[in-house]
């Protein structure tokens, strides 16, 4: 009976690791702001969102939101949604928006869909080769070529075919199995970071060559949820799992990434984990945590801090996108939040 209960906890460990949505009622969370400050809005409570998109359109921006309960359209300015459907039939899971010429690639758990003028133009599962239909990021690295990243693998789309890259076919080939985040940065270089329960880390591919990096070099944590350039041209690469975690800074030498410094709680985080990194039109990093929160960084020196008192529709934040008004929209485990672009910084007290 011992053995069965220890196989069990194991097992259930290694799906959290790999499937990183947060359970409810896992850490006990702060009041909610009531009433909203000045200037942020909450949207579509009760729904969870893992991915932000703005389409520009002939008659304004659209913003798409999507998460496991399906994908919405918002109007910005009337804030009027609506949800978005593939013949009737919802999309699940959407873990990432990507767009490109006018039309909105979604990566959901039943592939890849392709929203032009209203109407999906294009599906890739797994009739066209596509082994894991379950997908978490996309990237465009060229103007033909797609990176899927997924639970079990990377696909790369070409035109019509699609290259499969099994998570097992070595560790030479991808960083893990589970390719949790992809991103480019300005040289071109590929980025993909594994989150699951072995192996992990990053593998970065840059002319021709290929470099990994991990808790031996230095990382933070193996279990990457985020990567971003920083405006001096050093990466972020953040990470964890529940409580433990943080931030990575790497710069470039002789053509080699090195872990530069590690930011932790203790440095000014909101929490251990971290969930999204994003660099606003300002410069400035936000640095969302997995329960605690957003904090704010100029540089290296934090200057705000933002939860659900001030005004957040949950402390997990897990996409942020600034539209060209200025405003800012936040993608959460429960809804979405807009702070306004005469939104003023609320001092951290």
């Amino acid at each position: 009976m011992i053995l069965i209960i220890l196989t069990v906890v194991l097992i259930g460990g290694i799906f959290v690791l790999v499937n990183e949505d947060s359970a409810s009622g896992f850490l006990v969370r702060p009041v909610p702001s009531d009433p909203l400050p000045a200037g942020v809005t909450q949207l579509l409570k009760g729904h969870e969102f893992s991915s932000l998109a703005v389409l520009e359109t002939p008659q304004g921006p659209v913003i798409f939101a999507g998460g496991i309960q399906g994908l919405f359209q918002v109007d910005p300015e009337t804030l009027e949604t609506s949800g978005i459907t593939d013949q009737g039939e919802a999309f699940r899971s959407v873990r990432s928006l990507l767009v490109r010429d006018g039309q909105l690639w979604i990566g959901h758990e039943r592939g890849v869909s392709v929203l032009e003028h209203g109407v999906i133009s294009r599906r890739i599962t797994a009739a066209d080769g596509l082994v894991d239909e379950r997908v978490l990021d996309l990237l465009f690295v060229d103007a033909q070529t797609l990176y899927v990243a997924t639970y079990s693998g990377l696909g790369i789309v070409r035109g019509p075919s699609v290259r499969w890259i099994s998570g097992d076919e070595g560790e030479n080939i991808l960083p893990g199995e589970s390719i949790k985040v992809l991103f480019q940065d300005s040289k071109k270089g590929i980025w993909m970071g594994a989150y699951n329960a072995r192996g992990g880390g990053v593998l970065v591919e840059q002319e021709g060559q290929r470099q990994f990096i991990s808790l031996e070099d230095g990382l933070v944590h193996n279990s990457i949820t985020s990567i971003a350039q920083l405006p001096d041209g050093r990466i972020a690469v953040g990470g964890g799992v529940y409580t433990e975690g943080g931030v990575s800074l790497l710069r470039s030498v002789s053509g080699q990434w090195q872990v530069e410094r590690n930011l932790l709680r203790a440095d000014g985080l909101a929490g251990d984990k971290v969930r999204h990194i994003f660099v606003d039109r300002s410069g400035r990093v936000w640095f969302c945590s997995e329960y605690d929160g957003i904090a704010i960084f100029a540089g290296e020196t934090r200057i705000g801090l933002l939860t659900v008192q001030e005004g957040l529709s949950d402390n997990e934040v897990k996409k942020i996108i600034q539209l060209a008004s200025g405003d800012y929209w936040l993608a959460t485990r429960d809804g979405l939040t807009r702070i306004s672009r005469d939104w003023v910084l609320p001092d951290q007290g």
